[in-house]
């Protein structure tokens, strides 16, 4: 599984550890995770879970691997999810120095089972509007009032 199925990238103009921060960081999460709580375990094997605004659990994973402030790589459950218990795809961030005062985040799908053209849509929009909410409250401070889009 090391080709992944869908591929996100931004450029945005902070530095590695600021972004890393951004993404990692439990009480930052809501501003640029539709309003979710992400928590992360420090290392491989530890939880990542997504508590969404109203403390519902939406994401129930682990950490496959972490390497602070580069890689992050997840296991990414839905509890109840409508496409059969069970599924899970894996997320990878990948956080890379571009240019003078500029880092690429990559943000990698891994899907373990084909997954419906709608989802993927769904995903693709969703994520878009993640890393758009990371670049603007990375620039300037300020979170992106953004909604999440419904599930197909």
């Amino acid at each position: 599984m090391d080709k992944p199925d869908l591929v996100y990238i931004a450029f945005i103009a902070t530095d590695v550890e600021k972004l890393w921060r951004l993404l990692t960081s439990e009480a930052d999460s809501p501003f640029w995770f539709f309003g979710c709580r992400i928590e992360i375990g420090g290392a491989a094997g530890g939880p990542y879970r997504v508590l969404g605004p109203d403390g519902a659990l939406a994401v129930d994973g682990e950490i496959l691997a972490i390497e602070p402030p580069h890689r992050l790589r997840i296991l990414w459950r839905m509890p109840g999810n409508p496409l059969g218990e069970g599924r899970q795809n894996e997320i990878q961030y990948r956080i890379e120095p571009a240019t003078e005062g500029v880092v690429k985040l990559s943000v990698s799908e891994f899907h373990h089972l084909p997954v419906p053209d709608a989802w993927q849509e769904a995903g693709r929009e969703g994520w878009s509007k993640i890393l758009s909410a990371l670049k603007t409250l990375c620039e300037t401070g300020r979170p992106l009032p953004l909604a999440m889009g419904e599930q197909p």
